[in-house]
């Protein structure tokens, strides 16, 4: 009986935090999921996953353009899975719950776009010097997650992010280390170009591009509004944050 009652709790528990998690957020976060189930299942699924995993020798040397679009929900082992999922998935709640789950998409969507195309040519120009840089990919939400990570170190070097219900506190100065030594735990025979590239990107726009183009995460009200009423975001509009 006890045992079935922490197991109720504990049920109970994990069915309130996946019912906390934003819409966009948790979207995303299963998509990564099912991506990476279906690729242990189905063999022949993999072969479907290479086609989508970006790397500049297949996304620039073979115009295959479109894995600049896709191969954020790929992911090459568990371990890059749960740990980019795990330290991207509070943040974005608190941004989508604060923007809104359309603002929060559209920013997603062409904050990410931005970042992989500057990836991608950059493997591309390193890959005429050391020809391995080709076929380093961008996997998962690694590029991105760096991204924010760093600039809320930057831009809130005093704040803590909060995970779980209040069970653990980390200082945004703190989480940029700790998810970097995550990474090359899991990756540890690989140079971590994401990383590498991600973190340079960030310290670059925030301390010298911010003040001259502003700021990328803007979006005017009347465009978003326009988002909004426009039948392919319109289904999404009731879930414009839970807050």
């Amino acid at each position: 009986m006890i045992a079935f009652n922490f197991l109720k709790d504990k049920g109970h528990e994990i069915y309130e935090s996946l019912n906390n998690i934003t819409l966009f957020t948790k979207m995303l976060m299963f998509q990564n999921i099912i991506m990476f189930i279906l690729q242990l299942i189905f063999p022949y699924y993999s072969q479907i996953s290479a086609l989508l995993l970006n790397s500049s020798n297949n996304t620039i040397g073979s115009l295959n353009i479109y894995r600049i679009f896709t191969g954020i929900f790929i992911n090459t082992s568990i371990f890059n899975l749960i740990i980019s999922l795990t330290a991207w998935v509070y943040d974005s709640i608190i941004k989508e719950n604060t923007q809104g789950t359309i603002r929060f998409l559209i920013n997603f969507i062409r904050i990410n776009l931005l970042l992989q195309t500057i990836y991608t040519l950059l493997m591309f120009i390193l890959s005429f010097y050391f020809t391995s840089f080709g076929n380093k990919p961008s996997c998962g939400l690694w590029l991105i997650l760096i991204f924010e990570i760093i600039s809320n170190a930057i831009n809130f070097p005093d704040s803590d992010l909060i995970l779980g219900n209040d069970y653990l506190k980390i200082n945004f100065k703190v989480y940029p280390i700790l998810l970097v030594i995550s990474y090359m735990i899991v990756n540890f025979t690989l140079v971590p170009m994401e990383l590498i590239i991600g973190i340079l990107m960030s310290v670059l726009y925030n301390y010298v591009l911010k003040d001259n183009i502003g700021d990328i995460y803007y979006i005017s009200d009347d465009f978003v509004q326009k988002c909004e009423d426009c039948c392919l975001f319109l289904p999404l509009k009731q879930f414009n944050g839970i807050e």
